[in-house]
């Protein structure tokens, strides 16, 4: 809204990304709310529901395991294998345990890959010359997987990323200004705009500024 142009921002995970923050609040007798956060400021968290009741017992278990073989381990080395082997160090209680450690991984596997957010992509159709560049732009974006490494070499301050430096023929008639962001001392996130070469540099600069220092 503030600069009229087309927003985007994505959180990346990297190899180094850990669960620093582990949630958990009872919601009734077999269902409760999980929720995980990074040391890099990203966070999911689903309602997770079992067959079985969940006494003090089972529940006590459960966050006794979340917190030490979950808490502060690296995502990429939590696989169905080390599930598994959480699950199998339960002993008699493992069994109670099976649904919730499934709605664990679920949502471990679903932080494992970056995504984009993209806002506001009806500028880009009255921006750039015509709507096959548009459409073009939309789809490469959508996918992300390639956009994310060009979005993750803008670090530190306000970066300025010509789409003709990229060599990606989807990106040649746009520009992005993108500025890193994140939780303490990380720097995994990345906001800003993409639109056409000429757009009003001296305003949409200060702007991303200053919406940074919300972040």
């Amino acid at each position: 809204k503030i600069t009229g142009l087309t927003a985007i921002n994505t959180m990346l995970i990297t190899k180094s990304t850990v669960i620093s923050r582990i949630e958990v609040a009872p919601l009734g007798r077999r269902m409760l709310m999980l929720m995980l956060i990074t040391n890099e400021g990203n966070s999911k968290s689903r309602i997770c529901r079992t067959e079985q009741n969940l006494d003090p017992e089972t529940l006590n278990l459960f966050v006794n395991l979340l917190n030490s073989a979950i808490k502060g381990k690296r995502i990429i080395d939590i696989t169905p294998a080390y599930i598994q082997t959480i699950i199998s160090s339960a002993g008699v209680g493992a069994f109670s345990l099976i649904g919730l450690m499934s709605c664990l991984f679920d949502i471990i596997n679903s932080m494992k890959n970056s995504s984009i957010d993209i806002s506001g992509e009806s500028h880009l159709f009255s921006q750039l010359k015509n709507d096959a560049e548009a459409g073009r732009l939309l789809e490469y974006m959508t996918h992300g997987d390639s956009v994310l490494p060009i979005l993750e070499k803008a670090n530190g301050t306000v970066n300025i990323l010509f789409g003709d430096e990229t060599n990606v023929a989807a990106l040649r008639p746009t520009c992005m200004i993108v500025t890193s962001y994140g939780v303490g001392n990380s720097a995994s996130g990345r906001i800003g705009v993409i639109g056409p070469t000429r757009m009003a540099y001296d305003n949409i600069i200060p702007s991303i500024e200053y919406i940074i220092t919300f972040l």
